[in-house]
């Protein structure tokens, strides 16, 4: 099985350089990066590939405008 790399909500807030608080609010309003909170942890975390994926898919949306 592949390893898959995981981030925290502060991870990807860095990486797309918005507030924390911007994703909090894109996952209330099912927009954004895939995010799951982990059984046992209660962290809410982000696969790399899957916030890769939606910013790959936003520039992909903005160059078929």
């Amino acid at each position: 099985m592949e390893a898959v790399k995981l981030l925290t909500i502060k991870e990807v807030a860095e990486v797309l350089r918005v507030p924390v608080n911007t994703l909090r609010s894109w996952r209330h309003q099912n927009v954004g990066p895939k995010g799951a909170k982990l059984p046992g942890t209660g962290r809410l975390m982000y696969r790399e590939s899957d916030v890769l994926a939606w910013v790959n898919q936003a520039f992909e949306s903005a160059e078929a405008e």
